[in-house]
């Protein structure tokens, strides 16, 4: 299938590693533009571009951080320097983890705010300073990564799920707002996702814990997101699409 990717302009954000660069990596597959952007992990990020590179992509390498919305104009203003080209697709992989896990009682304000306001305002200052360059093209797409555990739940984990939740909410609006205009967005709801070493206890009881009876693989999500993020994606808006194998958690299964 053609996805009518060849020659267009997509944003990976988080791309430096893991779900993140098998996505720019899937699109550059495609014949795409695609800006890898990192938090801290420059490195990481110059390893994913020459990724793209050998897939057939165009990569660009530019910093962007979620806990300051700031950085999202100066992604966009890199990106057209560079290809001075409406922006067709934009992927929020990027993620603020808070580190540990900590119950509702025992959670300063601090802790609460730092998820819930990183997740919710970098994610949305990405989105509002990409749309005058999504306006702009023939066709756009917009795909958020989340968690199936935001429907589940998950304990300890209050602060960031209730960010990641608030970006489903986002997005359906966001399909009402910008679907005359031919923009269509969507969330993906990844599993674990076997991208880094974990305990062989932990990587057993994930593994009971999905449907499938295994974890899920980088670029199983990286093809639903490609997918999502072209031009073949016709119809599909304001969708929380789990790509999962029904990944849900231990905790749920035993209270069950």
């Amino acid at each position: 299938m053609d996805l009518g990717l060849e020659g267009s302009t997509v944003i990976v954000t988080g791309s430096s590693a893991g779900i993140g660069r098998a996505i720019a990596v899937a699109f550059a597959r495609e014949r795409a533009r695609v800006a890898v952007t990192y938090h801290a992990d420059r490195a990481g990020a110059d390893q994913t571009a020459e990724l793209v590179r050998a897939a057939g992509g165009d990569p660009l390498v530019v910093r962007f951080a979620l806990e300051d919305p700031a950085t999202a104009a100066a992604v966009i203003d890199a990106v057209q320097a560079r290809w001075g080209a409406p922006l067709h697709a934009l992927i929020n992989n990027a993620v603020f983890w808070p580190g540990g896990f900590h119950a509702v009682e025992d959670l300063t304000l601090e802790q609460w705010r730092a998820p819930v306001h990183a997740n919710i305002d970098g994610t949305f200052a990405m989105i509002q300073a990409a749309l005058p360059g999504m306006r702009a093209a023939p066709w756009a797409r917009i795909a958020t990564i989340s968690t199936g555990l935001v429907i589940d739940g998950f304990p300890g984990s209050a602060a960031y799920m209730t960010g990641k939740a608030a970006l489903h909410g986002l997005h359906r609006t966001l399909a009402k707002e910008l679907g005359p205009a031919g923009i269509l967005t969507n969330v993906v709801m990844a599993g674990v996702v076997a991208t880094r070493e974990r305990p062989p206890a932990m990587v057993q009881q994930m593994m009971r814990s999905a449907a499938t009876g295994r974890m899920t693989d980088a670029d199983e999500v990286a093809r639903t997101v490609v997918f999502l993020g072209s031009r073949a994606n016709g119809h599909i808006t304001g969708e929380a699409l789990r790509c999962d194998g029904f990944f849900v958690s231990a905790v749920r299964r035993e209270a069950t």
